[in-house]
Formats: C-alpha cells, structure tokens, sequence
C-alpha cells in the first residue's frame, strides 16, 4: 500500500475513534463490500514481544489485492483499532487475499506472521464465508540512540542530520542505506527513534541552516584555503570500514554517543543557471552536486547544495576532491525540469560552470497485445525508470484507447522500461525503441531530438506457479517468503522476478509469469530483499528448485524451506 493511500485510511479511521473512553475493536467500513454470506471476519490481538502484554491503541490496516472472477484487478484496505485487551476485529471482509500491517508509537512496525521487523510477512487467504480468529501479532519495542555532534574543539553544532545506517540489498549487492534521520538541536543533541533490534553505523552530516547556500554570503578572503565539515562516522572516521558500529536491542536506549565532525580542505563551484524554458531567471531552482558514481560502500551523496542570486548565480561549498553531476532543478506546471553538467574538483576551486535547464525531449509509444488480441489496457501504465539515483520527470499518464502515450519532458540519461498494470494472462513480452532492444539492454536519452517511437509488447499465454511450502518437520509453513529468479545475469529485470509470501496454510501464488527457465527458493527467516545479494545468494544457488514456465502453464511444486 502506498504511503498516500494508507495516510487517508488512518486518517478516515481517526476521525471515528472515540478519544472520550476506551472502545470496543473498530469494524472498519468497506469500501466495496461483499454478499452478506460471503463476508469474512478476522480477529487477534496485539502484545508486546518482550513482555506479552496486551498492546491498546494499536492500528491495524488489512489490505487486499486479489482478481475477480471476471480476471478485474480489485483492491480493498480497512482499518481497525485494538481496544484495552489488545484485541481487533474485521468482521466484513471480502474474500481474497490479504496483507495486514500493525503499528503502535512506540514500536517498530511490522506485518502479521513476519518474524521480526524487516521481515515479510505472512498472506492470509480468506473464504467466502469464513472466521479466520486467533491471530497474534507480536510488536517489537523501539530501539533508540542518542548523543552529541561537536566540533573540533568540543563545542556543540547544531543543524547536523544524523542518521543510523545499515547495510541493505540493492539491485546485486549491499549498499549503506539510512533508516532515518534526525537533526542536531542548539546544543548538539539528537535522538534516533523507531529502531528496529540490529547494528548500526551512525553518520553525521553538517547542514547549516541560513546563508550557507546564499552565493551573497562569501568569507572573507574567496582565495583563501577553505576547512570544511565532511560526512563523519561515530565516532570519528569518514571511512565506514573504521567506523564503530553500535548494537540495539529491542526497546532498548543507547545513550551518550559523541562525534566529532571532521574537517577536511574544500572547495567551491561556482556558476550560473540559464533557464531556457522560462526564459528569465527563476530564483526557485535548487543547485545540487551527486558524485558520478558510489562511493565503495555503496552510496550516492546529495554533497552541496544553493539557491541563486537575482542574477542566477550559484555557489556550492565545501565540496570535495572528486567527479560530480552539477544539477539544476525546476519545478513548474507538475513537472520538473533539470539540467546538468560534469564538474571535476581537484586541487582548486572550480569556476564559470553554465547549467542549463531546458525540456527534455517527449516519448511517445504504444502498447499493444502480441498479435494485436483484443484486451484492457486501461490499468496499463509505462515508467521510465532511471538506472541512477536523480529527480523524476511527469508522471507517465493513462494510455489512450488505441494504445499509444507520450511521456513529456524526459531528463536526459539512461533508463529501464517498467511496466505496471499487465491484464491478467499477459506479461511484458518485448520493447523495443526504434530498431532497437530495450527491454533487457536499457536505453538512452539524449537531450537533443527525441528519439523513438517506444513499441512495448504483452505476450498472451502467461505462465503461473503455484504450491507449498514445508518446513524440516513436513509442516506447512506459514509466511515463507518465496521468490522466484531467471538466470543471475538477468536477476536486474523487474519483471522476471517474482515474490510472494505463503498463507497461513503455506500455499503461495505466482501469474504473470514471462515463458522461461527459473529458479524457486523459499526462506522462512530472510530480511526482505536480501535475494538481490549475490553474495548472500552463493550458498542458495544450487538448492533452489528448477522450474521451466511455458506459455499457459501451471506448474505445481512443493518447496522446502531453506536456512538463512
């Protein structure tokens, strides 16, 4: 469930909650609901992992994605509150499947059936008509650190975003990625909060409020050298190989860290933007610089940042040694603009950098069903989505009856080609840019002409696997996450990777399945994602279950569970 949908649905359910005295479990409204001898009811109760204690004021969202009988996608989400005893109830719920979220202040969210926070969850397939009761969801307390940001000579600085770091699977391999932030208040102090139980790296950024990203605000001496705050590690290191890390234990506070910010020589940039669709100077642009490629642990720095002067200047300071994307972005009528430059900083200040904003070219394409079958495309949606990290253009709007679509103001850079809202039996075939292969091959868009037409295909016949999971005992297992894998060389495209858990029975569910030869692997204890690991993955690779999906097929296997 997306972020925006499920603010509503609690803010909906809120606005019902009786804040006067303690109220009986919430029976949520439905939004599409069900024949009165089909409605399912679902019940449990919240408690605190740690000490089994019944956990009020609990919200609890029971969202379902599932096709109708006619092949519709439908969704369905309902919220409800646990009273004083922990318990909630769902008492008209529509058959199909579901995913259910708890969260509580003070603990880590979670889903039902995970085991432990980070970790998926189990889907529950509900029956027409049927009592589903007893559910437990166990919620982990918070974990919590809090410390102190000095200088160099131990006096407090404000304005610095701290934030705890772990390492996390992305697209093959780990990257340091944070898990929040805080800022530093005018005494040096943060908090970190809402921690789930694990080991972090904790890094602080310096980021001064005011003049600092104003070009009329200068030292005193340009010429002069230029000691800047760089990117620290608690507890003082910017290589996070010699950093500490610091344990979190469940509901548990770690107090008194110190770091102290290094300084190291910087630089400036200095430059102008040209706004070539305005036409005028527009103050409203953001000036920002990204390495041109990670850093060995993984990450990809937003380093400096400004505003420009009436004259659409720009200066970004404290800069380090290194090569760079100098970005201008603009934001007007829906839609962002930007421009770019390469910049390399050495051993000086770099100055004169021109950046210029301009529209980026349209795409325009259609999609269309292998042999052109008749099918609805009005759930369809083509993104184009960038293979670095970097603001997005227009959304891609809704296809037009015959297929086709334009996509305006394209950002110049490479791409992949993503596809959502597949009919059911079809799945992303080909695509292909001109004479060109793109879907596996990615493509490129440059900011002069526009290149094309994008001609994406949808293969009827799709495959489907279905199944269940056993644990060492022969027992289903529940809330396995099962994942299914082409070659590792293709493990980048999206649309052959396919993931699911099992339901409370153990059984699980794959459609949409391009024709190909895979791999299927089931975990019971997995940090969600953490297949996108290659090193992770070695010990796996010849145990999962081969499988050979052909068009129209329904292959039916039964799983067992792997140890992490």
């Amino acid at each position: 469930m997306t972020g925006p949908l499920r603010f509503l649905v609690l803010c909906l359910a809120f606005l019902r909650l009786d804040a006067q005295a303690p109220a009986p479990p919430q029976e949520p409204a439905q939004t599409a609901p069900a024949k009165p001898d089909e409605r399912c009811e679902v019940s449990g109760q919240v408690l605190d992992v740690l000490t089994g204690t019944p956990l009020a004021k609990a919200e609890i969202v029971l969202h379902g994605v599932w096709q109708t009988s006619g092949g519709e996608p439908k969704e369905e989400t309902s919220m409800a509150r646990s009273d004083a005893g922990g318990r909630f109830i769902f008492r008209a719920a529509s058959p199909g499947k579901y995913d259910m979220e708890v969260e509580r202040r003070g603990y880590v969210s979670q889903s039902y059936g995970a085991r432990g926070p980070n970790r998926q969850g189990t889907t529950l397939s509900l029956n027409p008509g049927q009592r589903l009761t007893g559910l437990v969801v166990r919620l982990t307390p918070q974990g919590v650190i809090t410390g102190k940001v000095v200088d160099e000579d131990g006096e407090p600085l404000a304005h610095v975003q701290v934030s705890p770091m772990r390492f996390r699977p992305f697209e093959g391999s780990r990257r340091l990625m944070p898990g929040g932030h805080a800022r530093t208040d005018d005494l040096g102090e943060f908090r970190l909060h809402s921690l789930p139980p694990g080991r972090y790296y904790v890094q602080a950024v310096y980021q001064p409020m005011g003049g600092m990203g104003d070009p009329s605000v200068r030292p005193a001496s340009d010429s002069e050298p230029v000691e800047g705050y760089v990117p620290t590690f608690y507890p003082g290191t910017q290589d996070v190989a010699t950093a500490a890390q610091v344990d979190v234990a469940a509901g548990a506070e770690v107090r008194g860290l110190q770091i102290k910010l290094l300084q190291a020589r910087t630089y400036r940039i200095r430059g102008r933007v040209i706004n070539t669709v305005a036409g005028r100077v527009e103050r409203r642009v953001q000036v920002f610089i990204m390495p041109r490629e990670r850093d060995p642990s993984g990450m990809m720095w937003l380093r400096s940042g400004s505003m420009l002067d009436r004259k659409g200047n720009f200066v970004l300071r404290g800069v380090l040694p290194g090569a760079y994307y100098v970005t201008a972005r603009w934001f007007d009528q829906g839609g962002w603009y930007l421009g770019r430059e390469k910049v390399d900083v050495t051993s000086s200040d770099v100055e004169d950098v021109v950046v210029t904003i301009a529209k980026g070219p349209t795409i325009t394409g259609r999609v269309r069903t292998e042999d052109d079958a008749s099918a609805d495309l009005s759930k369809v949606r083509v993104f184009l989505r960038p293979t670095e990290p970097r603001p997005m253009g227009r959304p891609t709007p809704e296809l037009k009856e015959d297929g086709s679509f334009s996509i305006e103001n394209v950002a110049p850079g490479e791409y992949r080609v993503r596809v959502s809202g597949v009919p059911a039996g079809y799945y992303l075939k080909s695509a292909t840019l001109g004479d060109n292969e793109v879907l596996e091959a990615g493509l490129t868009i440059e900011q002069a002409g526009a290149p094309g037409p994008l001609e994406i295909v949808l293969g009827r016949c799709a495959g489907q696997v279905d199944g269940v999971v056993l644990d060492e005992q022969q027992q289903p297992a529940a809330g396995a996450s099962v994942v299914l894998l082409p070659e590792p060389e293709k493990r980048k495209l999206e649309h052959l990777v396919k993931s699911v858990s099992t339901d409370q029975n153990g059984h699980f569910s794959m459609d949409g399945i391009p024709p190909g030869e895979y791999k299927l692997f089931a975990w019971g204890e997995m940090e969600w994602g953490q297949w996108q690991d290659q090193d992770f993955m070695k010990p796996f690779e010849s145990r999962g279950e081969e499988i050979t999906v052909r068009e129209n097929s329904r292959e039916s296997v039964r799983l067992k569970l792997l140890a992490e």
